[in-house]
């Protein structure tokens, strides 16, 4: 009888946190997709607000109480009250009210106690005539622990912490999802009926009397009425572009900043070709996240794709371009880059590529491949002016795109491959990394100079002794030949190892009994097996 007492309030209180949170759900959505679309949406939303406010719980001294419920023909529990105190005895209405009596359950013992019940005006007075009555076990209060209550329940219990709890919940909940969903996301292709959608099909005027069709636009041209657009509204600010993309879904986005303002101008343009109303927000973004968009008006957008589509294809890619992206890459350089995302074989990690506004496209290249990954690390430091033959190297890693290949070491590669280098020399000091598909990525550091204590040059490496390295551990780790591209490897001046600096270390594929330490001569030295 006590569990089932227990059980109803949980299930109560459960059912209520649950309404709680569903209400604060619709509210959030409501709110998101009316701040982020044309008004009428935020009209239409206005009917979810109120929908979230009605069904959200309001608890109440009534709501929060068990209510005084008799068995009728169904088993119950048999109760002989010896007191009633009634909040408002001569009323018609629900009633909180204090009971003090002897609980009977069958098949065992009787216990005294008081509890607070919502009670009827009819049930008051059949309990006084009758003194009692045979009530759902969910209805009477569980055995007073120790046989004695701890104190004596008040009116003023109810409701509690539950009158805090449930629209704290929410609130929460509301919050959560209104802050945790980008900003993209709220952004729906919704437009009210046109003349030209009865006339059969979805169409957009593009300024010169042509009907278009955002979906099958070239990509070139989706990029041009996105900057007419902004240069209608504010035409500075498409030489402080903060982000563009063109989606594979045919929805676009466009970031621009303000610079007479400080405040970020969004645009969205649908599937269908129609500019939503342009949003103005402040932002902590500053000049140097900008760049200027336009000399990718000359830029053949649709053969670069093809370029980069070509290029994976050689290496054996299979693969299908999504969003196409304009973004500055960083802080150290105020020139934009096309990037495009692209959706790859199973196994393999997907791809970004990118290309520059004329049309150079980066190398994507295989990092198993020794011979091209120290070709494009030579490139990349003669680039930065590191001298090669000189021991400023502190780290020098090679790491494959090949199906399970291991992470020795967390950094800019470790999820994407290719080459890591850090350098550190009295000129400067920083690291380059060269991801397949994109342009060389570049750190300054500042605070330190000086070569490092056992630096090693790049003159001291070499194709051969990785090669080397690599063929000693798939031996080691009886790796198959399928697996020679699932290799992690570099070069470090580290002194946390059982060997003397500077060393090489390798790990493949899934093999521990691969893993292990050489020389800068490819002599091996130690195993990382145990």
């Amino acid at each position: 009888m006590a569990t089932s007492a227990r059980s109803a309030t949980r299930r109560r209180v459960i059912r209520r946190l649950a309404i709680a949170a569903i209400a604060g759900a619709v509210i959030a959505v409501t709110i998101g997709l009316g701040a982020h679309n044309a008004f009428w949406v935020a009209f239409l939303g206005a009917a979810g607000i109120v929908a979230g406010l009605a069904l959200a719980p309001r608890p109440s001294r009534l709501t929060e109480m068990p209510e005084w419920e008799l068995a009728g023909g169904a088993p119950g529990v048999r109760v002989h009250v010896e007191s009633i105190t009634r909040s408002a005895l001569n009323s018609a209405s629900v009633q909180p009210t204090s009971v003090t009596a002897r609980v009977t359950p069958a098949d065992d013992t009787s216990y005294r106690t008081t509890w607070i019940t919502s009670m009827t005006k009819s049930y008051t007075d059949a309990v006084l005539s009758s003194g009692g009555g045979k009530l759902l076990p969910e209805s009477v209060p569980p055995r007073p622990t120790g046989g004695r209550r701890s104190s004596t329940p008040q009116f003023a219990d109810y409701p509690g912490r539950w009158a805090l709890i449930y629209p704290a919940v929410t609130v929460g909940v509301c919050a959560a999802v209104l802050f945790g969903v980008p900003t993209d996301v709220w952004r729906v292709d919704a437009k009210l009926p046109s003349a030209s959608t009865f006339g059969g099909g979805s169409h957009s005027d593009d300024g010169g009397g042509r009907t278009t069709d955002n979906a099958a636009e070239s990509l070139d041209a989706r990029l041009k009425a996105m900057i007419g657009k902004m240069r209608a509204i504010a035409p500075a600010t498409v030489a402080t572009t903060l982000s563009v993309r063109l989606t594979d879904s045919g929805s676009d986005y466009g970031s621009f900043y303000d610079p007479g303002t400080g405040q970020e101008i969004s645009l969205y343009r649908t599937s269908d070709g129609d500019f939503a109303e342009p949003q103005r927000r402040a932002t902590t973004q500053r000049d140097d996240d900008a760049f200027d968009l336009t000399p990718f008006t000359a830029t053949k957008i649709d053969s670069i794709v093809a370029a980069m589509k070509m290029q994976l294809a050689k290496a054996g890619v299979s693969a299908t371009a999504g969003t196409v992206e304009f973004r500055r890459t960083s802080t150290a350089s105020s020139v934009g880059v096309l990037k495009v995302s692209f959706d790859t074989d199973v196994g393999v990690p997907s791809t970004e590529m990118q290309a520059h506004a004329d049309g150079t496209v980066a190398e994507y290249f295989n990092p198993g491949d020794f011979p091209t990954s120290f070709r494009v690390a030579r490139e990349a430091l003669v680039s930065q002016r590191v001298p090669l033959n000189s021991p400023v190297l502190e780290r020098f890693e090679v790491r494959g795109t090949a199906p399970a290949t291991p992470t020795m070491y967390a950094g800019s590669i470790q999820s994407s491959g290719g080459v890591y280098i850090q350098y550190r020399s009295t000129a400067s000091s920083g690291s380059v990394a060269v991801v397949p598909g994109q342009f060389p990525q570049v750190q300054r550091w500042s605070g330190r100079s000086g070569p490092p204590e056992h630096g090693f040059s790049f003159g001291d490496l070499g194709a051969p002794i990785f090669e080397s390295v690599r063929t000693q551990a798939m031996q080691r780790g009886g790796i198959k030949a399928f697996d020679r591209d699932a290799i992690d490897i570099e070069a470090v001046d580290d002194t946390a190892y059982d060997v003397p600096p500077p060393f090489i270390r390798v790990s493949m594929s899934k093999s521990d009994a691969a893993s292990g330490r050489y020389s800068m001569t490819a002599k091996f030295l130690l195993s990382d097996y145990h």
